[in-house]
């Protein structure tokens, strides 16, 4: 039996049931408990609903998305080549200095862009950018003996007199460290 010939039944139940009296409730319910197999409990609950078995509307949860625009997340990723790919706070922090520069060099945005551009958060922002980001490279840095032997002054600097330094390696390799690339300090 398949879902609409038991709604079919249910509704002539349900014709039946309501205007009857305890007793013919009782036989009513008995019934349908054989022909559908079901607890009386569920049988009870099935004829008392309204409607039964109508597919119910998917619930929406949460809010829609207010940055899924295509154009906002292509005019976001303008800015981030732009400023040379700042981090997102101070990306946030140029887009209200850099929005006009950049539309009169590439035209206008549409005014709802521009306000969600104005608005967008930073980890919006980190959000939206994530899949273009690329990997961060290698580190190159290891733990070395020279490190315990330099005393190295790690809270106030109280520099006074020539001769303080403090120094990286940066490895120039493009994320691979195979083949040749450059190291600068």
């Amino acid at each position: 039996m398949n879902e609409l010939e038991k709604r079919c039944i249910v509704g002539v139940f349900r014709g039946r049931y309501s205007p009857g009296s305890k007793k013919e409730k009782g036989r009513i319910l008995e019934e349908l408990c054989e022909r559908l197999s079901v607890s009386r409990r569920h049988a009870r609950r099935l004829l008392s609903k309204k409607e039964v078995g109508r597919p119910r509307k998917p619930r929406k949860r949460g809010r829609g998305r207010k940055y899924g625009d295509p154009s906002f997340e292509k005019a976001l990723r303008e800015f981030w080549k732009t400023t040379r790919y700042m981090c997102s706070r101070h990306l946030k922090a140029a887009i209200p200095e850099w929005i006009d520069f950049l539309e009169e060099e590439r035209g206008a945005y549409a005014p709802e862009t521009k306000q969600l551009l104005l608005e967008v958060s930073a980890s919006t922002i980190d959000r939206i950018l994530k899949p273009f980001k690329g990997c961060k490279g290698k580190s190159l840095t290891q733990k070395g003996g020279f490190r315990e032997q330099i005393p190295i002054q790690k809270s106030v600097w109280r520099v006074e007199e020539p001769g303080f330094l403090e120094s990286d390696t940066v490895a120039h390799c493009g994320g691979s460290t195979l083949g040749e690339y450059v190291l600068d300090l």
